[in-house]
């Protein structure tokens, strides 16, 4: 340093005088920090005190934040050879605030630094969870489907039902009229109780035998039975019977017998097993088709005859599905038609 420790005096008099000639702003750069010593500058110590301000004001309104330590610092250095100490001790407490600003801007850093660190954490802590091998969910227990409960009969119940079918051959102009040429009757448990050939008495024009597999020869044979007996024992067999078929309106018609309406099930006329036509009306599907879709049975394949017998267990099958539900319906139209002509002959 240049200037000498005698221009600063510790004389409490001219302290006050230089406090006076100089602003309050200045008087505060010339202070050192607590517990140090004070030192009273002189009027050209003053000035050279303002210019290192100005010089610091300029460097920093030029540089960025980053470069405000260096620049300050070669500023400095460069004016102590030609400043007093107490520019000195000005620029030491400059140089102090400035360290301040960078222990805070390190702060700062640190606080950074911990938030990356913590989300790096984070997504270590991710990739980790997601690196871990996912559990295989149990496979749920299905829970085992209800067993149908098995129709159980006694052998006098079982008696009260015969499913009936019969198979035709043409007659009249055409073929179109039909004659019975077979019948055939199961019972609940598909016995068959009756299984024969019937004699025409009118002339054949058409055997249908692509349909109902009949020739001549099993009509004109011996075992055929001639029509009267046949419908005889079939009205024997059928009184006060339960009668279950697919179209029996037809076979009944053929054989020329009447049965109470409340005691026929016909698979024909169930409603659950009809379909709606393009009318959007019920109509009646065949039985080849209620067979795969209800039983799971196939019948009536392609190029092949009707077997009566096949075709009445399959009706009796099907009857035994809806049973039930179909005899409750049964009953509440018997109800409901006595009722209806019980109220008319009160009428009258």
């Amino acid at each position: 340093m240049d200037f000498k420790l005698s221009i600063l005096t510790r004389n409490k008099h001219n302290e006050d005088e230089l406090y006076k000639s100089t602003d309050n702003s200045e008087a505060a750069h010339t202070t050192l920090n607590v517990g140090a010593p004070s030192y009273e500058p002189s009027a050209k110590c003053s000035a050279l005190s303002r210019k290192m301000t100005l010089l610091k004001k300029k460097i920093i309104s030029e540089h960025d934040d980053c470069s405000v330590t260096t620049s300050s610092t070669v500023s400095l250095s460069s004016l102590e050879s030609t400043t007093s100490i107490n520019s000195f001790d000005s620029s030491f407490s400059d140089d102090s605030t400035i360290t301040q600003t960078q222990t805070v801007v390190i702060e700062e850093d640190d606080n950074y630094d911990d938030t990356m660190r913590g989300q790096n954490n984070k997504k270590s802590n991710k990739r980790f969870k997601s690196s871990k091998p996912k559990q295989k969910k149990k496979p749920k227990k299905k829970k085992p489907k209800k067993e149908k409960k098995v129709i159980v009969l006694s052998k006098e119940e079982k008696e009260q039902y015969l499913a009936m079918d019969c198979e035709m051959v043409g007659i009249g102009p055409n073929g179109f009229a039909s004659a019975v040429a077979r019948v055939s009757i199961v019972n609940w448990d598909h016995e068959v109780i009756l299984d024969t050939y019937v004699q025409v008495n009118e002339p054949i024009t058409d055997y249908r035998t692509k349909v109902s597999g009949i020739t001549s020869t099993d009509i004109e044979s011996e075992e055929a039975m001639d029509f009267d007996s046949c419908r005889e024992l079939v009205k024997h067999l059928l009184k006060d019977r339960i009668l279950v078929g697919h179209g029996l309106k037809n076979d009944l018609q053929a054989l020329n017998i009447g049965h109470p309406w409340y005691m026929i099930r016909d698979t024909v006329k169930y409603e659950p097993y009809m379909k709606l036509n393009f009318e959007g009306n019920l109509a009646p599907r065949r039985l080849r088709d209620l067979s795969l879709d209800k039983l799971d049975r196939t019948i009536q394949e392609k190029d092949t005859c009707h077997d009566s017998i096949i075709d009445a267990e399959v009706a009796m099958d099907l009857y035994k599905k809806g049973r039930k539900r179909w005899d409750k319906l049964i009953e509440w139209k018997k109800n409901k038609s006595s009722q209806i002509i019980m109220n008319s002959i009160n009428e009258q």
